[in-house]
């Protein structure tokens, strides 16, 4: 290639070594070339920007904005227009959208595990509140229906009677009507319910069922005095009362031995 001014060959570099200009042409070409380069890297990064938008990566921003920057360059350079900074700020947006639905969908997640935790924790206390006003009032009915058992009572074959103090937990027996003869005193224990058949019995069929335990400590025996209380002996009953009376108390020892008792005094 000759130089366009004084005619010799321009060198490698594109120019005269007399006039040391550069070759119109050649300077032209290398525009055109960098112009060119300036299109393709924005519509490369405007179409990579455009994808990585839907993954929401950092990357996107940046690639957008380059792209933007050097599509610019090559529309004043050119006149021409490209699509690259088109690309990018479609993908800036569809980048901005994205991120605000997940930001919305996290507040709403928050806020649904924040209310369904409010709703646990109210049903919990509701639930706490209610089962310890079930088990207040099943307690109160249990003691209760224990306290039926406070008083005295008539001992239908002996004709003796038996008196039970719940507040002292102290009972008194007498097997006949003189109560100088035959007795025992000592504390007893009274519970509501017994097991029959591995299952635990409360009530049935108008019924109220107890454990009932005596623990005697002084008896009179045939005219002799005992004390038990240093034997550590019990005598353990099944108690069964009609709730419809309240009047009507069986005993059932541990050898079946049965003691059907009328309440005479509360």
């Amino acid at each position: 290639m000759y130089c366009s001014n004084c005619g010799k060959k321009l060198n490698k570099n594109g120019k005269c070594p007399d006039c040391n200009k550069e070759n119109s042409k050649v300077e032209k070409t290398k525009n055109d070339n960098k112009s060119k380069n300036n299109k393709e890297l924005s519509n490369v990064l405007g179409i990579v920007s455009l994808i990585s938008a839907f993954f929401v990566s950092i990357l996107n921003l940046p690639m957008a904005i380059i792209s933007i920057v050097v599509g610019h360059k090559y529309k004043k350079e050119t006149g021409e227009k490209c699509y690259g900074p088109v690309l990018s700020i479609i993908s800036i947006c569809i980048a901005v959208l994205i991120l605000l639905l997940i930001i919305i969908i996290l507040i709403f997640i928050f806020i649904f595990v924040d209310s369904n935790n409010n709703i646990n924790h109210s049903y919990n206390n509701f639930s706490s509140s209610y089962s310890s006003s079930y088990s207040t009032k099943n307690n109160n009915y249990i003691f209760n229906a224990k306290k039926y058992i406070d008083g005295e009572w008539y001992h239908k074959s002996s004709g003796g009677n038996y008196e039970f103090d719940l507040d002292d937990r102290e009972y008194k027996l007498y097997n006949t009507s003189n109560h100088n003869d035959n007795y025992c005193t000592g504390t007893f224990s009274a519970s509501y319910g017994y097991y029959e058949d591995n299952n635990y019995k409360y009530t049935e069929n108008g019924k109220i069922y107890y454990t009932i335990t005596l623990y005697p400590r002084i008896c009179k025996i045939n005219g002799e005095y005992q004390n038990k209380s240093t034997f550590g002996s019990s005598e353990k009953y099944e108690g069964i009362l009609d709730y419809n009376t309240k009047t009507n108390l069986t005993l059932i020892s541990s050898d079946n031995q049965y003691v059907d008792l009328i309440k005479i005094d509360d």
